[in-house]
């Protein structure tokens, strides 16, 4: 009985040969070899994937940090537009439009912190 048994026993005569032997090893290595191409080209799929994965969020930290400039620009115009006076309605306007900005601001700011801890940027 050889190494493996009669698992490579191909001609069915009860024994194995070093001919048989020799083939059922390079079919077991052929298919070692082609698990681990199998392997290597799915990692450099999951590497790649990765890798788009962090320039998409790059991107969009980026374009939260160019949004989150122009927000601030607005904000300090705001400020500068703010009516004389507090009683008048067009004073509640403004002061309601300031909170939303205000919270969108915020908002940004948060959604920039996460972005930054998760692409550690």
């Amino acid at each position: 009985m050889g190494l493996f048994g009669n698992l490579f026993d191909f001609d069915g005569d009860g024994s194995t040969d070093a001919l048989e032997t020799a083939l059922g090893l390079s079919i077991v290595f052929s298919i070692g070899a082609d698990e681990k191409e199998n392997t290597t080209a799915e990692d450099d799929d999951f590497n790649e994937l990765g890798e788009d994965l962090f320039e998409s969020g790059v991107e969009k930290l980026e374009s939260s940090r160019e949004e989150l400039s122009e927000l601030e620009e607005q904000l300090m115009d705001m400020e500068c537009r703010e009516p004389d006076d507090i009683l008048s309605t067009r004073y509640e306007r403004w002061e309601s439009r300031k909170e939303q900005l205000e919270e969108q601001i915020s908002d940004l700011n948060d959604e920039i912190s996460d972005l930054e801890l998760e692409y550690e940027v």
